[in-house]
């Protein structure tokens, strides 16, 4: 198979795939917590970002393939939190801040672990 032709098969892989996420949008913590499970229950999703958003909780477990489009927001572990944790899925974050985030005790992975 010719190069050209690659380059149209991965792009038609990639279209497939993107249009079948579903786009959620979240504004706090609850919206993307709820935007992750929406994701791993759907075997995938794309969630927008609409401020920074200040963690109150652990998220969900990533385990479907997620897209964030951050909108140049932050997510923040207030210091206490994890903010992804990623278990048989993929993760793509873009135009994102990570700050604050916290391993548990004996653990490493504070903004991100891959399990």
């Amino acid at each position: 198979m010719n190069v050209a032709r690659r380059v149209w098969l991965v792009a038609l892989c990639l279209l497939a795939l993107t249009s079948t996420l579903k786009t959620g949008a979240a504004v706090d913590d609850e919206g993307l917590h709820a935007a992750i499970e929406a994701a791993n229950r759907a075997g995938g999703g794309r969630v927008t970002l609409g401020g920074d958003i200040l963690l109150s909780a652990e998220l969900p477990r990533v385990t479907s393939i997620l897209i964030i489009d951050g909108g140049g927001f932050t997510i923040s572990g207030a210091g206490r939190f994890r903010i992804f944790d990623i278990e048989g899925g993929g993760l793509t974050l873009a135009n994102l801040t990570l700050s604050a985030g916290t391993a548990p005790a004996g653990e490493r992975g504070g903004a991100v672990r891959l399990s």
